[in-house]
């Protein structure tokens, strides 16, 4: 589709290529910005995957009990759906529990529950910055002794 500008005074007129050359500078213009919107969308992902690779290398491992599974759009990546993961977690240093959320993608074959434990990473000094370092699964009761 061709976006012309006709001027009313006449600037383009049948047969005028004056029409013809704004219509390609407006699809320049769209182009051009369809390809910046690409690029800033490209470059978000980029550096929010840095960041969580970061996070998983060097933060703080604890260990965190699910408390809300909350679904964030339609299954897609082969099976795989986004979920918005509520977690309680335990500072390894002893220090107050604290309550934190991230999203994560998980396969519809193993979707995690309410109450199961998770490995999680954190950093000390933006604790609600937090990602899932491993697997989720059943807290089990400890083992009596003797």
């Amino acid at each position: 589709m061709l976006i012309a500008y006709v001027d009313p005074h006449g600037g383009c007129a049948a047969g005028d290529g004056g029409c013809r050359d704004q219509s390609v500078h407006a699809l320049w213009i769209m182009g051009g910005l369809l390809a910046a919107g690409l690029l800033i969308a490209l470059v978000t992902v980029l550096v929010l995957d840095a960041r969580r690779k970061r996070l998983l290398a060097r933060g703080t491992a604890a260990q965190a009990v699910i408390t809300v599974l909350d679904p964030r759009g339609p299954v897609r990546d082969a099976g795989r759906v986004k979920v918005a993961v509520t977690l309680t977690v335990t500072p390894p240093d002893g220090g107050a529990s604290f309550e934190t959320w991230t999203t994560e993608r998980f396969p519809l074959t193993a979707l995690p529950q309410v109450g199961w434990a998770v490995p999680v990473r954190y950093w000390p000094d933006d604790p609600h910055r937090v990602a899932l370092a491993g697997p989720a699964g059943p807290v089990r009761p400890p083992v009596p002794e003797g």
